[in-house]
């Protein structure tokens, strides 16, 4: 509507406007081109996620968002030290977030088949101490799955998500429980460790959660 009354207001041949009808056709078609060269400019930024997400980063260099997900396109493009410099900015940026530290050391891993201890010791802080969401455990679970080739590694990560849903302040919807308890169950099939297989595979409900998210 807006744009409708200004293409009108300054197209229309109105007498006791015309002798400024060229100017006002003027504005408009520099209203025009401006706005070509905007779309054409956003276009060539968002033309691929490279592009997009480097793009990011300069717009925004204090955004831990942008960090992280240059770093999993890095990442999954094998450009390993540029990936971890971009998840070690990205924890740094948010000191009580977990999701950036579990990237970095999901890259790590990746990378170098260990994780090194001040990265563990340091996830496992912020996953006790600071708030969590869902998808902390989203961003958890293939950690747990891609370690399972390192079994002592494997186990203490597990040790670390099961702290992190037994924690008592805080509540997710029942249905991440759900899943965390799959995740769990599957991780501990893997590890042909039947025992504690089958208490996690046959837990559907979780008696602290609730319908908040």
């Amino acid at each position: 509507g807006i744009l409708f009354a200004l293409v009108y207001y300054l197209t229309y041949p109105y007498v006791w406007l015309k002798d400024s009808l060229r100017f006002r056709q003027g504005v408009f078609i520099f209203y025009l081109t401006l706005l070509c060269g905007v779309t054409y400019a956003r276009a060539h930024d968002w033309k691929d996620e490279w592009t997009m997400y480097s793009r990011d980063v300069i717009n925004h260099p204090e955004s831990a968002s942008a960090h992280t997900m240059l770093g999993i396109i890095l990442h999954d493009n094998n450009q390993h030290p540029a990936a971890e410099s971009h998840f070690l900015r990205a924890s740094q940026l948010e000191p009580t977030d977990s999701k950036a530290m579990l990237r970095l050391a999901q890259h790590l891993y990746t990378e170098n088949g260990e994780i090194p201890e001040n990265v563990l010791k340091e996830l496992e802080r912020r996953l006790q101490s600071y708030p969590y969401s869902g998808t902390t455990l989203w961003t958890f679970e293939p950690l747990l799955r891609n370690t399972l080739r390192n079994p002592a590694l494997n186990l203490r990560l597990v040790h670390i998500y099961e702290q992190l849903i037994d924690r008592k302040d805080t509540v997710l919807h029942k249905d991440w429980y759900l899943i965390a308890y799959n995740t769990l169950a599957f991780t501990y099939r893997e590890r042909k460790d039947y025992r504690l297989f089958i208490p996690f595979a046959g837990r559907r409900h979780h008696s602290r959660s609730s319908d908040t998210t």
